[in-house]
């Protein structure tokens, strides 16, 4: 009897991974070439070994663009800064600049996540020229005048993301503790009118607490607009805003920016948390 071989297996050829750009297809999915997104949100900025401040201004705010020459998603940090490109490393599933691991950019809502016109994102730069940078900064295409709804009513439901004052040492460097949670706004179109609440939770070092809801106060909104803002229910000093635009075409998404005061569950000192929120119904 003799022997017949097992004819051998044709090994499986290994796929080509992709670009290190694809995943920016995913940030926001009807990018208009070479037009920087509207951005808002908060930064906190580290300076030495403090905190030293944290802002709302646009001027300090990364923005973001898609450049048709190099095909690839550019982010300035902060703005009026020089635009750099996003490459994606999908071993840690964030962005980064081009010859640097810093700055980090993590995208939790965006195309990947069902968003058309917006994306949120937190920013971490170290070194910056101004210190340690950390934003929560929402960006998107903004709804044109005369498309948002005169009529009806929406509830927008989405998340919230940024930094705080309350900081943690770490080998000597201060870090600013996180900001992150969910956001609701019920807007009655015709009657020009907004209600909701934020629900945030603090990430400092190891700890994470969640901090009670936050209903909207004294809140601007009126039939047509685009933009809205508003307070937030607390009687703790500090700065205390939130503000928002509509997003698409026919305000399909908004994006906005928010501060608030809170008592720190590891200490019971106040600090001050800003960064930015996107929502769709």
């Amino acid at each position: 009897m003799s022997f017949i071989p097992t004819p051998p297996t044709t090994p499986t050829p290994t796929p080509t991974p992709p670009p290190e750009t694809a995943a920016l297809n995913f940030i926001i999915a009807t990018a208009v070439p070479d037009q920087p997104f509207a951005t808002m949100g908060g930064i906190i900025r580290t300076d030495g070994n403090e905190i030293a401040f944290a802002s709302t201004a646009q001027a300090d705010q990364a923005h973001l663009r898609y450049d048709s020459e190099s095909g690839q998603y550019q982010i300035e940090v902060p703005a009026g800064s020089s635009w750099q490109g996003l490459f994606y490393n999908p071993s840690q599933g964030n962005f980064f600049t081009h010859g640097d691991s810093s700055p980090f950019i993590l995208f939790p809502q965006s195309a990947a996540t069902g968003y058309q016109y917006s994306a949120l994102a937190t920013v971490f730069q170290d070194p910056s020229p101004v210190g340690v940078y950390a934003a929560g900064n929402a960006f998107g295409i903004l709804t044109p005048a005369g498309a948002v709804p005169t009529i009806g009513s929406a509830t927008y439901s989405g998340s919230i993301a940024g930094f705080t004052t309350e900081a943690v040492s770490d080998f000597g460097a201060w870090s600013a503790a996180r900001v992150d949670g969910s956001i609701a706004l019920s807007f009655n179109f015709g009657g020009g009118t907004l209600s909701g609440a934020i629900s945030p939770n603090i990430t400092n070092g190891t700890n994470s607490y969640a901090l009670s809801p936050l209903s909207f106060t004294n809140t601007i909104f009126s039939p047509g607009s685009t933009t809205f803002s508003g307070q937030l229910s607390t009687a703790l000093p500090g700065a205390n805003a939130f503000s928002g635009q509509f997003t698409g075409p026919a305000a399909q998404e908004l994006i906005g920016s928010f501060l608030f005061p809170y008592t720190s569950h590891d200490n019971g000192n106040v600090y001050q948390a800003t960064g930015g929120f996107v929502a769709k119904p």
